[in-house]
């Protein structure tokens, strides 16, 4: 009885805890702050250090505007992202891999590009409910990114790559930022 007990609790909580990971509604066009931190309940625009730009690199102030949408052929179980350049994903190998993260390390940094098809594993975005703001998450709930530096110059195209961490490594590699992406709808 006590064994039942601890299983229908601990299946609850899990339950519990995948019913709060549903996407909310984020679709539509905006654009995607990147904010410098590891807590996403503290983090604000204050935490500003730059934007996506077109190419999904991080720029200080070359925003690019980006749709959100969900493929007809995924039954809404999947929301792309784009911008005017193509799909965007962490799958195009022209793109600089994470070589400083032990298990990032062959990872590709985000890129928007033309002739990319849709794939229900890589391209995959989507927000948690229970956030305070809608940060845009991928893979298996990962709401971070990791990038070597900050652009310190207008021209600068800082490279992108999913957050990558284990028992070796828990956090970015040292001298890297841990980041967030917050959307920014843009009204119509």
């Amino acid at each position: 009885m006590k064994q039942t007990t601890i299983l229908s609790t601990t299946l609850g909580l899990l339950m519990a805890g995948i019913a709060s990971a549903e996407a909310i509604d984020v679709v539509g066009k905006g654009t995607v702050a990147v904010l410098n931190g590891t807590n996403l309940d503290t983090l604000s625009l204050k935490d500003k250090i730059g934007c996506l730009d077109v190419n999904g690199a991080l720029t200080l102030k070359d925003c690019a505007e980006f749709t959100i949408v969900e493929p007809p052929e995924y039954d809404g179980l999947l929301r792309v992202m784009s911008s005017d350049a193509g799909l965007c994903t962490f799958q195009n190998v022209k793109q600089p891999q994470n070589k400083d993260s032990i298990y990032g390390r062959d990872d590709y940094a985000w890129s928007c590009y033309e002739d990319h098809p849709a794939n229900e594993t890589d391209e995959a975005v989507y927000t948690l409910n229970g956030l305070k703001q809608p940060f845009i998450c991928h893979g298996n709930i990962n709401c971070f990114y990791d990038i070597k530096t900050a652009p310190t110059k207008e021209t600068d195209a800082v490279p992108v790559w999913p957050f990558a961490w284990g028992s070796e490594q828990f956090g970015v590699p040292p001298g890297h930022l841990q980041v967030a992406w917050l959307w920014q709808p843009v009204k119509a």
